[in-house]
């Protein structure tokens, strides 16, 4: 069983029945950063993000960024760097307060961009949630954490994502964990059940994996001789016509 304890983050995950929120996605969002379901694009920067989500087909989730990397490298995925992970986070939250790292949004109100922006990542990132087209987020437990590890520039691990939790009704209180949330007693062997881990490759360049996404079929190439007896065959036409 893979560890929960997670101090730092307070973490508790409470299995009860599932419980839906009629909010909306951040439109804005939407248009940029398209969900493939194992993976999402981000067309600004051209880049794939895997999913946390573990339903399956792509799983990051528990799992540590030693893990990943070994599995995944092959197949065109990279560790995510500082400044892929901070480009993405402001992407999502431009206006987040980064003075103590975290951001705490409560009540919810379904108008506030920070909360449509939160749901957008949910739909990109979110492990065990889902987000239905009419806007109906659905949580299967009372704390859900979409939050994921990646490398620093200085070899040490940070963390970025959020944690959402259920206060009282129909308010949730989210906590955005920003890019410059390091934590010391993370390595790159750590694998906690509660963190993913950012893995990202070049959309243009990528080495299509079967197993977590459709891949086109191959290309067969045309023989030469193929080639050969097409223009020879066009060629007898055109003097064949020239007689005529």
């Amino acid at each position: 069983m893979k560890k929960l304890l997670f101090t730092l983050l307070a973490i508790v995950s409470l299995n009860v029945s599932a419980t839906t929120y009629n909010e909306t996605t951040n439109p804005a969002l939407d248009g940029v950063f398209l969900d493939a379901g194992q993976y999402s694009i981000d067309t600004t920067t051209g880049l794939d993000w895997l999913s946390f989500k573990d339903d399956g087909t792509a799983y990051t989730l528990g799992y540590s960024i030693n893990d990943m990397a070994s599995w995944y490298y092959d197949q065109g995925w990279l560790v995510a760097t500082e400044t892929q992970v901070t480009n993405l986070f402001n992407l999502f939250f431009p206006t987040f307060d980064d003075s103590g790292s975290t951001q705490t949004i409560t009540p919810e109100d379904p108008a506030n961009l920070l909360i449509q922006s939160r749901n957008s990542w949910i739909l990109s990132f979110g492990h065990n949630a889902s987000i239905a087209d009419d806007g109906t987020v659905t949580f299967p437990n009372d704390s859900l954490y979409s939050t994921g590890m990646y490398l620093n520039e200085d070899g040490s691990v940070g963390v970025a994502g959020i944690k959402i939790g259920i206060v009282d009704g129909p308010n949730l209180a989210t906590t955005l964990y920003g890019p410059d949330y390091g934590i010391s007693s993370l390595t790159a062997d750590s694998a906690y059940g509660n963190l993913g881990v950012f893995m990202v490759r070049d959309s243009g360049r990528h080495i299509c994996n079967p197993s977590i996404e459709d891949c086109p079929g191959p290309v067969v190439p045309i023989p030469a001789a193929v080639w050969l007896f097409g223009s020879g065959l066009l060629g007898l036409l055109f003097a064949a016509r020239r007689r005529a």
